[in-house]
Protein backbone atom coordinates (compact mmCIF):
# COMPACT_ATOMS: atom_id res chain seq x y z
CA UNK A 1 0.00 0.00 0.00
CA UNK A 2 2.82 2.42 0.86
CA UNK A 3 4.37 1.80 -2.56
CA UNK A 4 1.12 2.77 -4.31
CA UNK A 5 0.95 6.02 -2.34
CA UNK A 6 4.63 6.73 -3.07
CA UNK A 7 4.17 6.13 -6.82
CA UNK A 8 1.07 8.33 -6.87
CA UNK A 9 2.99 11.13 -5.14
CA UNK A 10 5.84 10.82 -7.64
CA UNK A 11 3.38 10.99 -10.52
CA UNK A 12 1.96 14.28 -9.28
CA UNK A 13 5.39 15.69 -8.49
CA UNK A 14 6.81 15.01 -11.96
CA UNK A 15 3.69 15.87 -13.91
CA UNK A 16 2.69 19.05 -12.06
CA UNK A 17 4.04 21.21 -14.87
CA UNK A 18 1.66 19.61 -17.36
CA UNK A 19 -1.26 20.92 -15.25
CA UNK A 20 0.15 24.44 -15.02
CA UNK A 21 -1.63 27.41 -16.54
CA UNK A 22 1.39 28.97 -18.25
CA UNK A 23 1.04 32.63 -19.28
CA UNK A 24 3.66 34.01 -21.66
CA UNK A 25 5.13 37.22 -20.25
CA UNK A 26 8.07 37.83 -22.58
CA UNK A 27 10.05 36.55 -25.55
CA UNK A 28 13.23 37.32 -27.45
CA UNK A 29 15.22 35.49 -30.13
CA UNK A 30 16.69 33.04 -27.57
CA UNK A 31 14.01 32.44 -24.92
CA UNK A 32 10.30 32.51 -24.18
CA UNK A 33 9.32 33.24 -20.57
CA UNK A 34 6.14 32.00 -18.86
CA UNK A 35 4.58 32.21 -15.39
CA UNK A 36 2.10 29.78 -13.86
CA UNK A 37 -0.52 32.46 -13.22
CA UNK A 38 -2.79 30.08 -11.28
CA UNK A 39 -0.21 29.27 -8.58
CA UNK A 40 1.10 32.69 -7.53
CA UNK A 41 1.05 32.74 -3.72
CA UNK A 42 1.84 35.20 -0.92
CA UNK A 43 3.07 34.27 2.57
CA UNK A 44 2.41 36.08 5.86
CA UNK A 45 5.70 38.02 5.50
CA UNK A 46 4.60 39.50 2.18
CA UNK A 47 6.83 37.37 -0.06
CA UNK A 48 5.39 36.19 -3.38
CA UNK A 49 6.03 32.65 -4.69
CA UNK A 50 5.75 31.84 -8.38
CA UNK A 51 6.64 29.06 -10.85
CA UNK A 52 8.52 30.26 -13.93
CA UNK A 53 9.11 28.36 -17.19
CA UNK A 54 11.77 29.37 -19.71
CA UNK A 55 11.84 27.73 -23.13
CA UNK A 56 15.26 27.90 -24.78
CA UNK A 57 14.37 28.49 -28.43
CA UNK A 58 17.80 27.99 -30.00
CA UNK A 59 17.97 24.20 -29.42
CA UNK A 60 20.13 24.57 -26.32
CA UNK A 61 20.30 21.72 -23.88
CA UNK A 62 18.27 21.87 -21.71
CA UNK A 63 15.33 22.89 -23.90
CA UNK A 64 13.38 24.30 -20.94
CA UNK A 65 13.85 25.25 -17.31
CA UNK A 66 11.22 25.41 -14.58
CA UNK A 67 12.10 27.43 -11.49
CA UNK A 68 10.32 28.30 -8.25
CA UNK A 69 10.94 31.94 -7.26
CA UNK A 70 10.52 33.75 -3.96
CA UNK A 71 9.96 37.45 -4.67
CA UNK A 72 10.16 40.52 -2.46
CA UNK A 73 8.07 43.19 -4.17
CA UNK A 74 9.10 45.95 -1.72
CA UNK A 75 12.84 45.44 -2.29
CA UNK A 76 12.36 44.35 -5.92
CA UNK A 77 14.50 41.25 -5.41
CA UNK A 78 14.16 37.45 -5.71
CA UNK A 79 15.57 34.06 -4.72
CA UNK A 80 15.47 30.88 -6.80
CA UNK A 81 14.26 28.12 -4.47
CA UNK A 82 14.09 25.27 -7.01
CA UNK A 83 15.30 24.88 -10.58
CA UNK A 84 14.64 21.89 -12.85
CA UNK A 85 16.03 21.32 -16.35
CA UNK A 86 14.05 19.54 -19.09
CA UNK A 87 14.97 18.10 -22.50
CA UNK A 88 11.63 19.13 -24.06
CA UNK A 89 9.98 22.51 -24.51
CA UNK A 90 7.36 23.53 -21.93
CA UNK A 91 8.88 21.09 -19.43
CA UNK A 92 6.53 18.32 -20.53
CA UNK A 93 8.99 15.52 -19.77
CA UNK A 94 10.34 14.29 -16.46
CA UNK A 95 13.08 16.65 -15.35
CA UNK A 96 16.58 15.67 -16.40
CA UNK A 97 18.60 17.54 -13.80
CA UNK A 98 18.17 20.16 -11.09
CA UNK A 99 20.15 22.93 -9.45
CA UNK A 100 20.71 23.44 -5.76
CA UNK A 101 18.70 26.28 -4.18
CA UNK A 102 20.26 29.73 -4.35
CA UNK A 103 19.41 31.23 -0.94
CA UNK A 104 20.81 34.71 -1.55
CA UNK A 105 18.61 37.60 -2.64
CA UNK A 106 19.24 38.81 -6.19
CA UNK A 107 18.45 42.32 -7.33
CA UNK A 108 16.88 43.02 -10.69
CA UNK A 109 18.65 44.34 -13.76
CA UNK A 110 16.48 46.78 -15.72
CA UNK A 111 14.75 45.33 -18.79
CA UNK A 112 15.69 41.75 -17.89
CA UNK A 113 13.61 38.59 -17.84
CA UNK A 114 13.76 38.64 -14.05
CA UNK A 115 12.26 42.13 -14.05
CA UNK A 116 9.35 40.80 -16.13
CA UNK A 117 8.86 37.93 -13.67
CA UNK A 118 8.87 40.17 -10.61
CA UNK A 119 6.56 42.79 -12.13
CA UNK A 120 4.07 40.16 -13.29
CA UNK A 121 4.07 38.28 -9.98
CA UNK A 122 3.75 41.41 -7.85
CA UNK A 123 0.98 42.93 -10.00
CA UNK A 124 -1.06 39.74 -10.47
CA UNK A 125 -1.41 38.25 -7.02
Amino acid sequence: MKIKIFITCLFFLFSANSFAEWTEIGRNEKNALYIDSERIRKDNLGHIYVYVLMNHLNDDDPRSTIAYFQCDCDKFSFKILKEFYHRKLMGVDRYDDYAEPKPEWNYIYPESGNELILKYACENL
